[in-house]
């Protein structure tokens, strides 16, 4: 007795292929080149190679914020008619503890 399954719907990758078709027949699809052995798209090496790979992080990011604060929004308050410009410091979570039970 055949038991009933569920259909398996197909994938992304799947329906898009079955919707390239090939300008030159002769070429073949330029979609399947990632899964030819031979392609140069895995041919990449890092060996020698001098340039340090592209990263972001935290500090990065840290670094961007507080130079928009620093340099174009340029923080100030007005008191007694002065214009005086508001430092901007950087406040890891336990400085920001510490300034807040002193105060």
């Amino acid at each position: 007795m055949a038991k009933n399954r569920k259909p398996i719907p197909k994938t992304q990758k799947e329906i898009s292929k079955t919707q390239h078709s090939a300008y030159d027949s002769t070429q073949g699809n330029p979609n399947d080149a990632i899964l030819d052995p031979k392609s140069r798209i895995l041919q990449q090496s890092w060996k020698g190679d001098t340039v340090k790979p592209y990263t972001v992080g935290i500090q990065d990011i840290d670094e961007a914020i507080f130079y928009y604060l620093e340099n174009v929004i340029k923080p100030t308050v007005t008191q007694n008619g002065e214009k005086i410009s508001v430092p901007v410091l950087y406040g890891s979570p336990e400085k920001w503890k510490i300034l807040q039970k002193s105060c």
